[in-house]
């Protein structure tokens, strides 16, 4: 997992909100699958639905050996909503821009630079919300 991990090529320095889906297991495949991240479900209901889970940029193995903030999200099965969830504060935009490319993930906006000295894109999640991803 760690060598997964590494091999992403970007670092989350800052995040932390709330977010919304329909179908909490789906979310975390796509965190996985587009993001490199991993998740966790915390709370199912007796029919097997997630309710409640983490997703993070790290591994578990490592949060788990050290005393981090939590920099992930917290996800509740509930209405997603279609605007900007999360602002997304990375070491380098760019590897985390390729990194969403080379997952195959089509609905993301073109990496741009800021004329505040940033580079920033957006990716639209699986649950049709917004992500904005940014460095300094």
């Amino acid at each position: 997992m760690r060598a997964e991990y590494e091999a992403r090529g970007y670092v989350v320095l800052e995040n932390g909100p709330v977010y919304y889906a329909r179908d909490i297991d789906k979310t975390i495949e796509w965190f996985e699958n587009t993001l490199g991240w991993y998740g966790t479900v915390d709370a199912r209901e007796e029919n097997g639905d997630a309710i409640f889970a983490g997703i993070v940029p790290i591994p578990n193995e490592i949060t788990e050996a050290q005393n981090l903030t939590y920099i992930g999200f917290s996800l509740f099965r509930g209405e997603p909503s279609d605007r900007v969830v999360g602002f997304i504060t990375v070491d380098d935009a760019k590897k985390a821009y390729d990194y969403v490319v080379a997952s195959g993930w089509e609905e993301h906006s073109e990496i741009v630079e800021q004329p505040w000295g940033g580079t920033e894109f957006e990716v639209t999640t699986i649950d049709g919300s917004k992500l904005r991803i940014a460095s300094y």
